[in-house]
């Protein structure tokens, strides 16, 4: 009688065969796609393929993350001796434990997807057990470890398959793994500012910005803001079982900062001083405790956060959780034009996008090439967001470019997005493509002086090239990218005059026909008018950005 097959839930062995082994996912290639190149040939299951799945999933992570805050925040009050509020803690904890859900609900519809596929099959799964909790220094380390192969990552998965294999499955324990705590990040404080940290703005523009600050007169803060009736209900979405997990991880995966080190970096933080009703700006790095401690301190205080728009997906693509709990939730919100988003509750003021504005026009052409640019591709995602599967879309990029003419592929250099721990890029491309040149460094540069720009993701680079003016050809799975409602119209016209595509061949197509008379396309009236529309909308320049800023600022 054969052995049932392996199932591998972390990385696979050197004598993985599909006769021999199952993976559970893509993530377990990672690494070692040079001794399994056509694995993205086997099947994989994804709970979250579908764009309205991801949706729903985002919405009730965001509820069941805010309703497991409502049972720790009065604890660690508690714990620690303190009286803060639950602005404070909101602060301070929702980025581990937001993160933390979407992250382990991402595994458990996952192994609960392969379960019931499985059907009768049965199969070995090699666990490892844990001793006492889990050690991480701060929150940054932690979303480390949910990115990475590691210990953790592999005790995690290992630990849901325990929870939910059937009886018939052989479940053999492995091995021990120990994870001690390590000393929490307790370094001093940032200094204070009341503009500080936003995204393109030079230091000298943050320093006369926030002396402007300073001088508008102290204003109240407007009403709390709080998650919608429609997703504060979608906790129901999670049985009793994931949600008791959940708990358990809590008390596993806490950060030291906010156990041993929490009193060192909570004084420190109360150190500075704030003052109530004056405005704070920033773009908010929501991984850094010592930031999320000061920010904490200043809610409580009184001070006014307005939050910075960072980069491109926000107000058009849909569902982003960690935008609308990190972001959107304090008391205003600047984007780069846009006013609303679905599901997404905020103060949101449009204002031209500082380095939109820096780069505005900025298109100087010094070359014939065209500029391929992709985006990361994390084989296990962290979060449950607009980003689909990266198995289809690395496909698109092999069908896009084999498309196209000699004579376009022989202008053509690709740019990859670097992510550790990823699926391969540039080297898979490379496979199929050894000529294509690969383009390092600093993007924006070889993005200006480029004759063409393609892009097969609606994000950043995408704003950026639109902004500049640059002729632009974009490509994606419509329905694996969701988009805002309000936002849908705006990307239809971009498709009706040939600007993105909704599938590589006809994007190809399109750039082999255009480019002998590539600049007089691109200047065409209404290609322009469209093009303009859709910055006014989403990729907002101005050259005087910084006179609208400073009234905008002197209003809120």
């Amino acid at each position: 009688m054969s052995l049932p097959r392996q199932l591998v839930i972390d990385r696979v062995p050197a004598d993985f065969h599909p006769d021999t082994h199952v993976a559970l996912g893509p993530w377990c290639f990672a690494g070692t796609e040079d001794m399994f190149p056509d694995w993205d040939t086997l099947s994989f299951i994804d709970p979250f393929e579908i764009a309205a799945d991801r949706w729903t999933a985002a919405e009730a992570c965001q509820a069941l993350a805010n309703e497991l805050l409502d049972e720790l925040w009065l604890e660690m009050n508690r714990k620690h001796g303190t009286a803060h509020d639950r602005r404070y803690w909101h602060a301070v904890l929702m980025p581990w434990i937001l993160h933390l859900i979407m992250f382990s609900w991402r595994i458990y519809a996952r192994v609960t997807a392969f379960v019931t596929m499985a059907g009768e099959e049965s199969f070995r799964v090699g666990l490892v057990r844990l001793e006492g909790r889990i050690g991480f220094s701060g929150t940054r380390a932690f979303i480390t470890a949910c990115c990475q192969p590691c210990l953790f990552r592999t005790w995690l998965i290992g630990e849901t398959v325990r929870r939910l294999a059937p009886s018939h499955w052989l479940l053999e324990t492995v091995g021990t793994i120990a994870i001690p705590p390590v000393m929490a990040d307790t370094s001093p404080p940032y200094t204070w500012r009341p503009v500080m940290n936003v995204h393109s703005m030079g230091r000298l523009e943050e320093v006369l910005i926030g002396l402007f600050v300073n001088l508008i007169p102290l204003r109240s803060n407007p009403p709390p803001l709080s998650l919608s009736p429609k997703i504060s209900y979608l906790k129901d979405y999670f049985t009793n079982l994931f949600i008791d997990f959940s708990r358990m991880l809590m008390e596993l995966t806490m950060p030291e900062t906010f156990r041993s080190g929490f009193m060192a970096l909570d004084a420190n933080a109360g150190t500075t001083k704030y003052r109530y009703g004056r405005l704070h700006v920033t773009s908010i790095d929501w991984a850094d405790d010592q930031n999320n401690f000061m920010l904490g301190h200043a809610i409580e205080a009184g001070e006014r956060v307005v939050v910075v728009q960072h980069g491109g997906g926000y107000g058009w693509c849909n569902p982003v959780p960690d935008a609308a709990e990190f972001y959107y939730l304090h008391d205003h919100f600047i984007t780069w034009g846009w006013t609303k988003q679905p599901s997404c509750r905020g103060r949101f003021r449009p204002l031209p996008s500082i380095m939109l504005s820096h780069n505005r026009n900025n298109h100087r052409p010094s070359n014939d090439e065209i500029i391929f640019v992709g985006t990361g591709m994390m084989p296990l995602q962290l979060r449950i967001d607009y980003s689909p599967s990266m198995i289809e879309y690395r496909r698109w990029k092999r069908r896009f470019m084999t498309a196209l003419s000699p004579t376009v592929i022989s202008k053509m250099r690709y740019r990859p997005y670097h992510v550790d721990y990823g699926i391969e890029d540039a080297t898979w491309v490379r496979r199929f493509f050894p000529n294509i040149p690969i383009v390092d460094g600093v993007l924006q540069p070889v993005l200006f002086k480029s004759r063409l720009v393609v892009v097969d993701h609606p994000i950043t680079t995408m704003a950026i090239a639109l902004s500049a003016n640059i002729p632009t050809i974009g490509f994606w799975q419509k329905d694996a990218w969701p988009l805002a409602l309000e936002a849908e119209s705006f990307f239809a016209d971009l498709e009706r005059v040939g600007i993105v595509f909704d599938n590589p061949e006809a994007a190809a197509t399109k750039i082999t026909e255009i480019w002998p008379r590539l600049e007089s396309w691109w200047q065409e009236p209404e290609r322009q008018q469209v093009r303009m529309a859709w910055c006014r909308r989403f990729a907002w320049a101005d050259r005087w950005w910084w006179l609208r800023w400073l009234t905008a600022l002197a209003e809120l």
